[in-house]
């Protein structure tokens, strides 16, 4: 079964989710957005992967005051059916209304008890 409207809005509305809790510092619910053995991976490096692991990456990041970061995610394209879907994006941070990083997401997504979630989510820098 094609991926739905309501997929795809459902898709949108976990990144808004994973935005917010990254910009907040909220490491439990970052890893929300994730399945269980969920992965994060920035291009080059090793790729951060269940949920004690992605708590600890956003514990790491101190409480980000002041000034916070704002995670912008647009640009979103889908491709899937059923329960497994790949989502690209495209992502501005920006920090003092000055955006400080660029890139792409390549996300693989999983919808888990009705739910989507990530289950291995790639960014790759623009420099």
């Amino acid at each position: 079964m094609p991926l739905t409207v309501a997929d795809r809005l459902a898709m949108i509305e976990l990144i808004g989710r994973y935005n917010q809790a990254i910009d907040s510092r909220n490491g439990e619910g970052w890893a929300d957005t994730f399945t269980t053995d969920g992965a994060f991976e920035m291009a080059g490096r090793k790729p951060i992967k269940g949920r004690a692991a992605l708590i600890a990456l956003v514990d790491s990041m101190g409480n980000n005051t002041p000034p916070p970061t704002r995670h912008w995610v647009t640009n979103f394209r889908f491709e899937g059916e059923g329960d497994e879907a790949t989502m690209l994006a495209d992502l501005a941070v920006l920090k003092q209304n000055v955006v400080v990083a660029s890139g792409r997401y390549v996300n693989s997504m999983q919808r888990v008890e009705g739910e989507w979630k990530f289950r291995h989510r790639l960014y790759t820098g623009d420099s």
